[in-house]
């Protein structure tokens, strides 16, 4: 089955997350933002578990803590 792309919201409207989803489950790259629209952080799932790194983000959007997995 393909994983289908799920976009979720704020409360103001704003862009939450831009995630995929398979079977229910995550899948595939996952990114969530401020409220604001600026990136908060990124992870790779395979069929709902965190696979590779996860990336955090600064208030500017700038990468600044790489979690291994």
């Amino acid at each position: 089955m393909k994983a289908t792309a799920v976009t979720t919201k704020h409360e103001s409207g704003s862009v939450h997350a831009l995630r995929e989803e398979q079977d229910g489950l995550l899948h595939g790259y996952w990114d969530w933002f401020r409220e604001v629209g600026i990136r908060k952080g990124s992870v790779h799932f395979d069929r709902g578990d965190p696979v590779g790194d996860r990336i955090t983000y600064d208030t500017a959007g700038e990468a600044y803590k790489v979690s291994h997995r």
